[in-house]
């Protein structure tokens, strides 16, 4: 069962209030069969018009925005707690201590940009998480508001009629705009470490208001007034939370993507521009007569790569290399 309030509730809620207001009017509401036209003539408008009026406050679907919630939420945690990414740069670390050279040091802080990278890509994801946050806790405090208009709406209704009514006709509703900040309050490292369980809708400064009134125009002008203000609230609530998720995504574009620049040449072992010199370790101490041995051998081992990359194939010089295709 969900946490919130659902499609067909709303519509349901939207259907006894309009039938609810129609009969204020009509005396013939409890009795369709005395409906001047026919039983089939119920004043659909208005039916119709308050099923539109919640449609307005379904503007976002809960479920949806869970699953996008969890599945960000997947990807963040990946990103920061990979362990078998932290184990080989932890091992690496540990290789490199004894390490000197211009080349030890740029692998090991290619290594400390690695970490710094993950952090700053979780940290704007955790941001992304916010805005999700944002937006799913305005969906679910629309639904329950227009839900409480609705059945104050109907108790208002019933007064007017003398019927005896379950409960007040004042609609106790959400301020859209705390919605709004109690989500801004939260620390992104706070999502995610309880991740998921932020997913249950929050407490928010709440206001009254009076939908009773001393007659049936007045129940119809107070419900129309608090549904225009609920209106307005959540469309500016929601603007800022389109705001709110599109400059996180600026931010990550423009300033989240340090990208390094390839590590230099001179670090690349098989390359002609390697020297121990630049990378060999404190560990063993002087390597003596072994070093310059190592580095004939590295050459050698150069050239000969270098000339079969130059030979080539048969069949790469037949079709590539002046033979005119011949076989």
């Amino acid at each position: 069962m969900a946490d919130w309030v659902t499609d067909d509730q709303l519509y349901d809620a939207a259907d006894r209030c309009a039938r609810k207001l129609i009969q204020m009017y009509h005396d013939w509401i409890g009795d369709p069969s005395k409906h001047p036209r026919g039983a089939g003539n119920l004043p659909m408008t208005i039916i119709d018009s308050l099923r539109l009026d919640a449609e307005d406050f379904m503007f976002l679907d809960p479920q949806k925005l869970v699953e996008e919630y969890n599945r960000v939420l997947e990807v963040a945690k990946r990103i920061g707690t990979n362990t078998d990414l932290a184990q080989d740069i932890a091992e690496t670390n540990a290789h490199l201590i004894n390490w000197t050279g211009d080349a030890a040091t740029q692998f090991k802080r290619r290594l400390g940009a690695i970490d710094e990278y993950c952090d700053l890509q979780q940290t704007n994801i955790a941001l992304g998480l916010q805005g999700l946050l944002m937006a799913f806790q305005l969906a679910v405090h629309a639904r329950a508001d227009y839900l409480e208009l609705a059945e104050a709406t109907i108790a208002a209704a019933e007064h007017e009629i003398d019927e005896e009514s379950k409960r007040d006709a004042v609609a106790v509703v959400s301020v859209a705009e705390a919605v709004v900040e109690s989500t801004l309050t939260l620390d992104p490292k706070k999502i995610l470490t309880e991740g998921a369980s932020l997913l249950v809708k929050v407490g928010a400064t709440a206001i009254e208001r009076q939908i009773e009134g001393n007659d049936a125009d007045v129940v119809i002008d107070n419900y129309l007034r608090v549904r225009n203000e609920m209106t307005r609230r959540y469309e500016h609530s929601l603007g800022f939370a389109k705001r709110f998720l599109q400059d996180r995504l600026d931010g990550a574009v423009k300033d989240g993507q340090p990208f390094r620049e390839p590590l230099p040449v001179y670090c690349d072992v098989t390359g002609p521009n390697f020297n121990y010199e630049n990378f060999q370790s404190t560990r063993a101490g002087d390597a003596g007569p072994i070093a310059p041995t190592v580095e004939d051998e590295r050459q050698k081992y150069l050239e000969e790569k270098k000339a079969r990359r130059e030979q080539g194939s048969e069949i790469d010089r037949r079709l590539n290399h002046g033979d005119k295709g011949a076989v």
